[in-house]
């Protein structure tokens, strides 16, 4: 829930979602950061701390939320949502960072993201851990979707690092975020791996595209990638239809293993719907809390299963509104016509927060 409400789109905040791929006015912002305020603090957070970064020369773009409780602390990424944030992600390079004295290869979208940001968000972590009851026995999790989820993958390693107590790291349709390695050496993939595999969940959505846009790009298979999704052997789940299977290894880690392909209606060896719709953080939070929450329901009372209607997920099981605005298949279609704009198509300060338009 909260990586999706890292996005300022659903109704329940109230803002269009191509007004935030064009960027909110001040008081938009000020609007959506009181409703998320007052949200959280009716669930029992303490303090919200914000933080929306830019560097246009840099193409990088960073929006994070610092969520403090009386035990706990969550740090939450916003993935790609505006024009800065799309171009940053069509930059396809690896850049090294030291990591428990150990080197690493990062996929440069997201550690640029989340590097523009860091500075604050180390800061109000250890503002919002000092402020829970006990600080020493408090945990940290971290969250986000897309762009996002890679985001949480660098800065929960970069927590640990830190000696902060990471309770856990969950991922909506995250990017690749670093490379893999011949055996017996240390890269992105193994170092994560060691250190935060056993708190670690990550979930990709039926034929969500994005988890392999690397390999897509690149015209690699998982097999023969540079790049490799974490934890590499464990805390997998691919939703497939309405069922979350986990995955072991590289089972159900491709773009279109057996079951996806089974699941499109024909296993012809083809997955035929792979659509960025798939790839909307409110479709991963309905089928996440469809799959995590209904499925021990399946056998005795599959009858409840299918009577669970998309608008009874979000309103009854989640008390939320389906997202404001557009279907899922404009929304894809506009927001593809935004982030391949290039730099002289669009506003500049539409990598910030808009001005308020001039008064004649």
């Amino acid at each position: 829930m909260q990586a999706n409400d890292a996005y300022p789109w659903t109704r329940e905040f109230g803002f269009n979602i191509i007004d935030v791929v064009q960027g909110l006015l001040p008081d938009q912002v000020a609007a959506y950061h009181k409703m998320f305020t007052d949200k959280y603090m009716k669930l029992g957070a303490t303090s919200v701390e914000f933080t929306h970064q830019y560097s246009p020369n840099a193409y990088a773009a960073a929006h994070a939320i610092v969520i403090g409780t009386p035990k706990n602390v969550f740090l939450v990424y916003r993935g790609t949502a505006d024009i800065g944030q799309g171009w940053t992600t069509a930059d396809i390079a690896a850049v090294p960072h030291t990591v428990f004295n150990k080197t690493l290869q990062i996929y440069q979208a997201p550690y640029k993201s989340t590097m523009l940001g860091w500075p604050w968000a180390l800061a109000a972590v250890r503002k919002a851990m000092a402020a829970t009851e006990r600080p020493r026995a408090a945990k940290v999790y971290v969250t986000g979707h897309s762009l996002g989820g890679a985001s949480a993958y660098i800065a929960g390693l970069l927590l640990k690092e830190q000696g902060f107590n990471v309770g856990g790291v969950y991922a909506f349709g995250p990017y690749k975020t670093g490379t893999t390695c011949r055996p017996g050496q240390d890269c992105w993939v193994t170092v994560y791996d060691r250190y935060l595999a056993d708190v670690t969940s990550s979930w990709w959505n039926n034929q969500d595209p994005i988890p392999a846009l690397l390999d897509s790009a690149l015209g690699t298979t998982f097999a023969n990638s540079l790049w490799g999704h974490v934890p590499s052997n464990k805390g997998w789940w691919r939703v497939v239809g309405d069922a979350c299977l986990q995955a072991s290894g590289t089972d159900l880690a491709t773009i279109c293993p057996p079951e996806v392909d089974a699941a499109d209606g024909e296993a012809d060896g083809v997955c035929s719907h792979t659509l960025v719709g798939a790839h909307m953080p409110w479709v991963y939070l309905q089928k996440v809390a469809r799959c995590t929450l209904l499925q021990d329901t399946r056998d005795s009372s599959s009858s409840r299963m299918d009577m669970c209607s998309r608008s009874a997920v979000w309103e009854g099981l989640l008390g939320l509104a389906a997202p404001y605005g557009r279907s899922e298949a404009a929304t894809a279609t506009r927001l593809g016509r935004l982030t391949s704009a290039t730099a002289d198509q669009v506003d500049p300060t539409l990598y910030g927060l808009r001005p308020e338009p001039a008064l004649p």
